[in-house]
Protein backbone atom coordinates (compact mmCIF):
# COMPACT_ATOMS: atom_id res chain seq x y z
CA UNK A 1 0.00 0.00 0.00
CA UNK A 2 0.87 3.64 0.12
CA UNK A 3 0.56 4.15 3.88
CA UNK A 4 3.15 3.72 6.58
CA UNK A 5 2.55 0.52 8.52
CA UNK A 6 1.17 1.06 12.00
CA UNK A 7 3.45 -1.05 14.15
CA UNK A 8 2.41 -0.17 17.71
CA UNK A 9 0.12 -3.12 18.39
CA UNK A 10 2.43 -5.53 16.56
CA UNK A 11 5.38 -4.46 18.75
CA UNK A 12 3.23 -4.69 21.88
CA UNK A 13 2.03 -8.22 21.12
CA UNK A 14 5.48 -9.50 20.09
CA UNK A 15 6.83 -8.13 23.38
CA UNK A 16 4.36 -10.40 25.19
CA UNK A 17 6.14 -13.37 23.58
CA UNK A 18 9.31 -12.10 25.29
CA UNK A 19 7.49 -12.28 28.63
CA UNK A 20 6.69 -8.59 29.03
CA UNK A 21 3.41 -7.84 30.82
CA UNK A 22 0.92 -5.10 30.00
CA UNK A 23 1.77 -1.82 31.71
CA UNK A 24 -1.62 -0.16 31.40
CA UNK A 25 -4.32 0.15 33.99
CA UNK A 26 -6.12 2.72 36.07
CA UNK A 27 -4.02 2.20 39.19
CA UNK A 28 -0.69 0.78 38.02
CA UNK A 29 -0.35 2.06 34.45
CA UNK A 30 2.41 4.29 33.11
CA UNK A 31 0.32 6.17 30.59
CA UNK A 32 1.75 6.76 27.14
CA UNK A 33 5.36 6.25 28.16
CA UNK A 34 5.67 2.61 27.10
CA UNK A 35 4.79 0.43 24.17
CA UNK A 36 3.43 -1.97 26.79
CA UNK A 37 1.03 0.68 28.08
CA UNK A 38 -0.22 2.53 25.00
CA UNK A 39 0.63 0.93 21.66
CA UNK A 40 -1.45 3.55 19.82
CA UNK A 41 0.82 6.42 20.88
CA UNK A 42 -0.04 9.78 22.34
CA UNK A 43 -1.74 11.00 19.17
CA UNK A 44 -3.71 7.74 18.76
CA UNK A 45 -2.50 7.15 15.17
CA UNK A 46 -0.11 4.22 15.82
CA UNK A 47 2.40 6.04 13.62
CA UNK A 48 4.34 7.10 16.73
CA UNK A 49 4.06 4.28 19.27
CA UNK A 50 6.02 5.05 22.42
CA UNK A 51 9.36 3.45 23.09
CA UNK A 52 9.53 0.62 25.60
CA UNK A 53 9.93 1.81 29.17
CA UNK A 54 13.20 1.11 31.04
CA UNK A 55 11.67 -1.63 33.21
CA UNK A 56 10.53 -3.53 30.11
CA UNK A 57 13.94 -3.12 28.43
CA UNK A 58 15.64 -4.51 31.53
CA UNK A 59 13.15 -7.40 31.82
CA UNK A 60 13.73 -8.29 28.14
CA UNK A 61 17.50 -8.27 28.66
CA UNK A 62 18.01 -5.31 26.31
CA UNK A 63 19.91 -3.15 28.80
CA UNK A 64 21.59 -3.12 32.18
CA UNK A 65 20.95 0.06 34.18
CA UNK A 66 23.84 2.07 35.60
CA UNK A 67 23.65 2.29 39.39
CA UNK A 68 23.93 5.78 40.86
CA UNK A 69 25.43 5.46 44.31
CA UNK A 70 26.82 8.96 44.90
CA UNK A 71 25.41 12.45 44.76
CA UNK A 72 26.56 14.39 41.75
CA UNK A 73 25.75 15.76 38.35
CA UNK A 74 25.07 13.21 35.64
CA UNK A 75 24.32 13.47 31.94
CA UNK A 76 21.69 11.31 30.32
CA UNK A 77 21.24 11.18 26.53
CA UNK A 78 17.71 10.99 25.08
CA UNK A 79 16.14 7.51 25.20
CA UNK A 80 15.33 7.74 21.49
CA UNK A 81 19.05 7.73 20.64
CA UNK A 82 20.69 5.93 23.56
CA UNK A 83 19.80 3.08 25.93
CA UNK A 84 21.41 4.59 29.03
CA UNK A 85 19.21 4.21 32.11
CA UNK A 86 20.15 5.02 35.69
CA UNK A 87 18.92 3.11 38.72
CA UNK A 88 18.80 4.37 42.31
CA UNK A 89 18.29 1.82 45.07
CA UNK A 90 19.53 3.85 48.07
CA UNK A 91 16.67 4.90 50.32
CA UNK A 92 14.17 2.44 48.84
CA UNK A 93 12.91 -0.86 50.29
CA UNK A 94 14.77 -3.94 48.98
CA UNK A 95 12.14 -4.66 46.33
CA UNK A 96 11.83 -1.04 45.09
CA UNK A 97 14.05 1.30 43.08
CA UNK A 98 13.93 4.34 40.85
CA UNK A 99 14.71 4.08 37.12
CA UNK A 100 15.66 7.28 35.31
CA UNK A 101 15.60 7.85 31.56
CA UNK A 102 15.54 10.99 29.41
CA UNK A 103 12.44 11.02 27.22
CA UNK A 104 12.51 13.72 24.54
CA UNK A 105 10.19 14.31 21.56
CA UNK A 106 12.41 12.49 19.06
CA UNK A 107 11.77 9.60 16.65
CA UNK A 108 8.78 7.52 17.71
CA UNK A 109 8.54 9.76 20.78
CA UNK A 110 8.17 12.88 18.61
CA UNK A 111 4.54 13.28 19.73
CA UNK A 112 5.42 13.47 23.44
CA UNK A 113 3.96 16.59 25.06
CA UNK A 114 6.33 19.37 26.06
Amino acid sequence: GREVTRVGTVVHEIAHTLGLPDQYGETNGIGSYSGMANSWGIDGSQRYPPLMDPWSKIAAGWLVPISLEASGTYELPPSATDDTVYIITEGYPDDEYLLIENRQPLGFDSALPQ
